[in-house]
């Protein structure tokens, strides 16, 4: 059986979901090889409790796994995505992928409410295409991590859509 070195990046609740499901995988032998998160005290915790190694920082954790998940904030999803990528690593990515975090230049006072949206939407394309650049350029493996897909309702959704040709034009939903 193959074994996978496996590296988690973030500490709370999802990296502890990810790692508790990690460990019940079948058919491949899956190797928990470490942790780092922003927050020290964290990582320190979570590699404890998993009896893992706990390193400093996502590139000194990539450079060491096979497989690096993405458990931690949003904003820092797509420079991991593309770091790991370049170095040749399969990739777990949590949802949200991405978004928009305000323009480079922001200070406490700004408010995205009051940005214009098309910028916004533009700009969270730029990154998704350096996102699929980067993981079709190193032909890594990309999984993103969103279980939404397999609801009834979207199920559904994809039935209907099958079924008649039709599209979607707007589609709610309430948890």
């Amino acid at each position: 059986m193959k074994k996978i070195k496996v590296g988690i990046i973030g500490a709370g609740f999802a990296g502890k979901f990810h790692c508790e499901c990690l460990k019940r995988i079948y058919g491949v032998e899956v190797e928990l090889a470490g942790v780092t998160s922003l927050h020290i005290q964290s990582r320190k915790s979570f590699g404890n409790q998993y009896g893992i190694a706990v390193f400093d920082d996502s590139e000194a954790l990539i450079k060491n796994v096979d497989v690096v998940d993405i458990c931690s904030p949003t904003y820092v999803h797509s420079e991991t995505i593309i770091s790991a990528a370049q170095l040749g690593k399969g990739i777990i990515c949590e949802k949200p992928l991405t978004g928009y975090f305000g323009p480079k230049n922001a200070d406490a006072s700004y408010q995205g409410d009051k940005d214009d949206k098309q910028r916004m939407l533009d700009a969270v394309c730029v990154t998704l295409n350096k996102i699929v650049a980067a993981v079709n350029k190193n032909k890594v493996f990309f999984g993103y991590a969103e279980n939404f897909v397999y609801t009834p309702s979207v199920q559904k959704e994809c039935e209907i859509i099958e079924k008649t040709g039709a599209q979607i034009l707007r589609m709610t939903g309430k948890i």
